[in-house]
């Protein structure tokens, strides 16, 4: 296959500029962050005390800062009683949310949510997610990124990839950013290089039914796709929801404008489901397993199939930082360049900090 033209290449010369504005933008963010009085109350049911700042309830854990002893990861099956008077949305298994501060019930089966509608009852352990609702910009992001490289003198090959995710939380509302790139250089061969770019908004309604608005472009020249932009929505659902995993289903429909190297411009109208699962475990080492497939099937070119199919494996080996690995597996069946690869298969390695 053939290089690709020049203005696929000057876009790649500015990939370590790119690369540099996200990093700072990440790592100057939590310095901006400003703390609040951390005066909530955890009680566990060995009769211990934790105060500090909870942070975040999730995938089980609830994740308290405090002044003395730093971060502390929380099983939610050992807490008693929580008191807090800040802001805060408690969603539950059934899809339910509930927004305000969070008081002890005097049963401890229990937790009261008082809003501006007055106290809600809600059973702990039905309370899957609980988040931070700060006025601030930046408290209300969270988010990793992770690095990876690797040389073989043997054949002279190098391999470097970065990928980062952030998500920005309103009641009701998530707003998720996620860069992946990958860039293979050996001796004697063509560069390989695939980049993709995803922005998604949902909008959350009751019983876990949701919708979905998105952004997405991407770049592989294994493929010989200079640049396919992507917009289009739908409605989904979480078809599982538990401290342990999560099973959620999207179905709708895209637009995407495509540029390949002998075709300036393809415009097409694509339908779109996808199935993602997500399952945690919390006894060190902390272990996420996250698998996404995505089928999508071309309405205005009868017959052509785009698969995309990814899975992750976390491992957190101290604490906000962690090893990766992820795979990837892209199909086209009939892209406009008839001389590109239909699939592209990747794996890869990485070391990276949550934050």
């Amino acid at each position: 296959m053939g290089g690709l033209p020049n203005r696929t290449r000057f876009r790649d010369s500015r990939y370590p500029v790119l690369v540099l504005v996200l990093v700072l933008s990440i790592l100057g963010s939590p310095l901006a962050r400003a703390q609040r009085e951390r005066t909530d109350v955890i009680l566990l049911n060995n009769g211990d005390r934790v105060t500090g700042e909870i942070e975040h309830l999730e995938h089980g854990l609830l994740r308290v800062r405090t002044d003395f002893m730093g971060r502390v990861d929380i099983e939610w099956e050992n807490v008693e009683q929580v008191t807090s008077n800040y802001l805060f949305e408690v969603e539950l298994s059934n899809g339910e949310r509930h927004f305000g501060s969070i008081l002890p019930s005097d049963d401890k089966q229990y937790v009261d949510v008082t809003g501006e509608a007055g106290p809600v009852r809600l059973e702990r352990m039905s309370v899957v997610r609980i988040a931070q609702l700060e006025n601030r910009f930046l408290q209300r992001w969270d988010g990793s990124l992770d690095v990876g490289f690797s040389f073989l003198r043997a054949n002279r090959s190098t391999n470097f990839n970065l990928g980062f995710q952030g998500g920005y939380r309103l009641p009701a509302h998530l707003t998720n950013v996620r860069l992946d790139s990958n860039v293979s250089d050996q001796q004697n061969l063509e560069k390989t290089t695939r980049h993709t770019f995803n922005l998604n908004h949902n909008r959350f309604f009751g019983y876990r039914w949701f919708t979905n608005v998105l952004a997405n472009f991407e770049h592989n020249n294994e493929l010989g796709l200079d640049l396919r932009s992507t917009g289009g929505g739908g409605i989904g659902r979480h078809l599982i929801q538990t401290n342990r995993s999560e099973l959620t289903l999207l179905a709708g429909g895209l637009f995407s404008r495509e540029n390949f190297p002998s075709d300036p411009s393809v415009s097409s109208v694509e339908a779109m489901t996808t199935l993602s699962f997500r399952t945690f475990s919390y006894s060190f080492p902390n272990m996420e397993v996250y698998i996404n497939l995505s089928v999508i099937p071309s309405l205005s070119d009868p017959g052509r199939l785009r698969v995309a199919f990814s899975s992750e494996l976390t491992y957190e080996f101290f604490r906000d930082f962690y090893w990766k690995a992820k795979m990837y597996d892209d199909f086209d069946s009939d892209g406009p360049e008839r001389d590109a690869e239909k699939n592209d298969f990747g794996v890869s390695t990485s070391i990276g900090w949550a934050f």
